[in-house]
């Protein structure tokens, strides 16, 4: 029954390892696509500015 108990706090363990691994990845991933939608915010801001002066120019 020891071993059995063991085993079953063992289990445990590793799936919480696991689960917190995942909810690392997780906001590693979420952290990179906010910091890339903002980068293409910027970009896309930057490309009208430039679109408006060169019809400014016209």
């Amino acid at each position: 029954m020891r071993k059995i108990n063991k085993l079953i706090t063992l289990i445990e363990m590793v799936d919480e390892l696991l689960q917190n691994r995942v909810n690392h990845e997780e906001e590693m991933y979420n952290k990179t696509l906010e910091k890339n939608i903002t980068h293409v915010a910027n970009r896309l801001d930057l490309i009208e500015q430039q679109k408006e002066y060169l019809f400014a120019l016209k």
